[in-house]
């Protein structure tokens, strides 16, 4: 086993994800993955290697063994992310210029659209699977 195959594997067996489960977040079948893992193969396209090192939060460079330690990707917090939702801006503009709605009122359903939309990016982490493959 390679090291690219070998890191993989010992990656989504620390996340409790099954082959199956991460060719489906990678819109690959659970052939392909163990092909990583198991027989030296490599992805060809690079929104594969990229969706892996996301899934994980870790560097390229990890995965492919130029470094030791996994460095996690920086990735953006869902403030972050909530701010930069045009679906969820757009709600909250709308809120804002609605004149007949007291400020109270615009502040409660302005908070229970960042609520909502906090929730739906928390349970979009691959990390929330919990089966596990032998």
């Amino acid at each position: 086993m390679d090291i690219f195959g070998q890191r993989l594997k010992e990656l989504r067996l620390a996340h409790d994800l099954t082959q199956e489960q991460v060719g489906d977040l990678l819109k690959l079948s659970r052939k392909t993955i163990h092909g990583y893992e198991q027989q030296g193969k490599i992805p060809r396209e690079r929104t594969s290697i990229v969706g892996i090192a996301r899934i994980f939060n870790i560097s390229l460079d990890y995965l492919f063994g130029v470094i030791d330690e996994p460095k996690p990707i920086k990735e953006e917090s869902i403030d972050e992310k909530l701010a930069k939702d045009p679906y969820l801006q757009k709600i909250v503009s709308e809120i804002q210029s609605n004149k007949r709605l007291p400020e109270e009122h615009k502040l409660r359903i302005i908070e229970a659209a960042y609520a909502s939309y906090r929730e739906s990016y928390e349970l979009e982490s691959p990390s929330k699977k919990t089966q596990k493959e032998t």
